[in-house]
């Protein structure tokens, strides 16, 4: 129960940038993760992932060598995971924004992610930030892998399709609100 009132609260102050009331269900959760293959050495970068809903699971999921880069700019959410990880070697908890991806994961010795999964609320964030955070995500995606995301509307999808033309779509009703998960190849 912590978590929702955790959630709530950052919701209170900044609506826009939270997006949601209360933290995603575990059928959105599932649905997001579905094509990733733990069982393989991964990069896997997550964008804006509030109080840890999908960045628990992943954590849970990855092999030794696998390396996950979680990317929060509120700094109430990034001190509650960077507390829960820090003896994580193969998780980094970075506050920041995810328009500095590439620096990001430069400053790690990395190049490119196999996956990016983001929970972030575009819409509520602006068109010309929209357009930089997928450019961005386009150049560290290696060929074939997968960003992958959920909205709560397919308004987006004019600005996805232009950065990733290859995509698809599924929708998942058993969420608050129900969303709808995007899976675009890079």
């Amino acid at each position: 129960m912590g978590r929702r009132i955790d959630f709530f609260i950052e919701f209170a102050k900044a609506p826009l940038k939270v997006g949601a009331i209360i933290p995603s269900s575990r059928y959105l959760r599932r649905r997001m993760l579905s094509s990733i293959p733990f069982n393989d050495d991964i990069i896997i970068v997550e964008y804006g992932p509030g109080n840890g809903v999908f960045t628990d699971y992943i954590a849970s999921s990855l092999t030794p060598n696998s390396t996950f880069i979680v990317v929060e700019n509120n700094p109430s959410f990034y001190k509650n995971l960077q507390e829960k990880y820090k003896s994580y070697p193969n998780i980094h908890i970075e506050l920041g924004s995810v328009e500095d991806i590439k620096e990001i994961l430069s400053s790690k010795g990395i190049e490119h992610a196999d996956y990016v999964i983001s929970g972030i609320p575009f819409l509520s964030l602006g068109t010309e930030f929209t357009h930089t955070v997928f450019s961005a995500t386009k150049e560290i995606l290696k060929p074939s892998s997968q960003f992958i995301l959920f909205q709560y509307t397919r308004v987006l999808e004019s600005i996805l399709v232009q950065h990733f033309p290859r995509y698809q779509t599924s929708k998942v009703l058993i969420n608050f609100p129900p969303a709808i998960v995007f899976k675009a190849q890079a």
